[in-house]
């Protein structure tokens, strides 16, 4: 009997402290995309608009849409003011964590539409929509 629950005790803890340890990898912490809130923000609110396509859209999109100065065109002042508004209202929310996709997505009851990035490596880029970017 004190074998069984030696044996047991040993299963019950090995079960607990691997259920406590995550990797890295598979680990999202969402105050890293929360700390990148603050300087998009600024970046917007200081009109470096093309700086910021450049530093914060995904850059397979950007590669895609003919570089930041073609996305420029599109990026136009309601967007931008879309986008600001969005972005200071994500600083109050916590995001939904797709870990698989490694994709925080944040939406709220005033959100025009939902705010998603996708981490790529180290950082986190802005993607247009949580469904866009497959396969990583």
């Amino acid at each position: 009997m004190k074998k069984f629950n030696k044996l047991f005790l040993f299963l019950f803890l090995s079960l607990v402290f691997s259920s406590c340890s995550t990797s890295k990898e598979y680990a999202i912490d969402w105050t890293e995309i929360r700390n990148e809130l603050q300087p998009m923000i600024n970046m917007l609110e200081m009109g470096l608009y093309t700086d910021f396509l450049n530093t914060y859209v995904d850059p397979r999109l950007v590669h895609l849409q003919g570089g930041a100065s073609s996305m420029l065109a599109d990026f136009d002042a309601t967007k931008r003011s879309e986008l600001l508004t969005t972005l200071k209202q994500a600083k109050e929310i916590q995001p939904f964590i797709d870990t698989e996709k490694k994709i925080a997505t944040f939406d709220g009851e005033n959100f025009i539409r939902p705010l998603a990035f996708q981490k790529i490596g180290d950082r986190w880029y802005l993607i247009n929509n949580a469904n866009q970017i497959e396969g990583n």
